[in-house]
């Protein structure tokens, strides 16, 4: 039964995180306490990685879709999609993404009517 513990139990107990006094001189449900946090751990890293694995495919989706949209579906006269110009911002609420959004249309907006009156004034 010892060979079991040095074996098996206590190369587990180590790898959770669980110092060899307290394998030995604890209560031995405090192992799995270890392990449970262990696992949790394990798991929130494994969400983590995805997340960013996630986030990195959404920049080059956004790359390539700027790069094959100026190449290929743009129309002459219309302007160039480019790539983000910062990184997103997760901590934006809803309100301030929509506030920008207007913003940018009303300067979108201001910035034709400006080419419009340059295109008149030139005729």
């Amino acid at each position: 039964m010892e060979e079991f513990f040095y074996d098996y139990l206590l190369p587990l107990a180590i790898q959770f995180g669980m110092s060899v006094k307290e394998f030995w001189n604890e209560e031995p449900n405090l192992l799995w306490t270890y392990r449970k946090s262990y696992m949790d751990k394990i798991k929130m890293e494994n969400e983590i990685a995805n997340q960013n694995a996630w986030l990195t495919g959404l920049y080059i989706y956004n790359a390539i879709s700027a790069n094959l949209y100026n190449c290929f579906g743009r129309k002459q006269g219309q302007p160039v999609q480019s790539y983000i110009d910062k990184p997103i911002d997760f901590e934006k609420t809803k309100e301030q993404i929509e506030q920008e959004e207007r913003e940018k249309q009303e300067q979108e907006i201001k910035n034709a009517l400006s080419r419009m009156k340059s295109a008149l004034n030139n005729n």
